[in-house]
């Protein structure tokens, strides 16, 4: 897919205001891609770009630029491959440079699965002990991402890609059987009668 010019303007000009040239990145890498909300037009005014480069590179953050590198030799690794940022940018990223030839072996390992499984489970324990100091602005933010993290897991666990967290907001509000395949997936994982009563009477209200 091409990437449109206005768009491709506005990925130069955040670049500069960090320090940093488009073209500087694509000499010094074999492949670019813009991924994230950035490439499914799905951000907001704060939204940063996310960027990833294949090369030999130091990840680079601020508050509107993040570009992480894989090398080449780890481009084909299981590790890479089964990753879940492996997914997503091969479903949503735009190749600016490159050809992705990497994107068909693409897989869902079975350890990011369970890693997903960990941070859900850390999530209710954590919400469960403190939900009784927290207002209701934090509720709304930790039991959303809590239910985002539950939509990416249902998505890995049928092999596909996970998309930006607005296409996953979106689904939520409109599809019943989301929330249902979320509150269950949820229950399941909260570990101990405490957690479970907790995701029953507490959290769907706040998602």
């Amino acid at each position: 897919m091409k990437m449109n010019k206005g768009v491709l303007r506005d990925l130069n000009l955040a670049l500069l205001g960090a320090g940093l040239k488009l073209d500087d990145l694509e000499t010094r890498s074999s492949e670019v891609v813009l991924f994230g909300s950035r490439s499914t037009h799905t951000e907001n005014e704060g939204s940063d770009w996310d960027i990833l480069c294949v090369g030999n590179g130091e990840r680079f953050k601020d508050s509107m630029i993040d570009i992480v590198w894989i090398r080449p030799d780890k481009l084909f690794s299981p590790e890479w491959l089964g990753s879940e940022l492996a997914g997503h940018v091969s479903k949503y990223g735009q190749w600016l440079k490159g050809e992705g030839k990497w994107r068909t072996r693409v897989f869902v390992s079975e350890n990011t699965k369970r890693h997903k499984e960990q941070k859900i489970e850390a999530r209710i324990s954590g919400l469960t002990r403190s939900w009784g100091y927290l207002g209701d602005e934090y509720r709304w933010h930790k039991s959303r991402l809590l239910r985002q993290d539950a939509q990416r897991l249902i998505i890995m666990k049928s092999g596909d890609g996970v998309p930006p967290r607005r296409i996953l907001d979106s689904d939520w509000k409109n599809h019943l059987e989301t929330q249902k395949k979320v509150l269950a997936i949820l229950f399941d994982l909260a570990k101990g009668l405490e957690n479970k009563r907790f995701v029953e009477e507490n959290v769907f209200e706040y998602m």
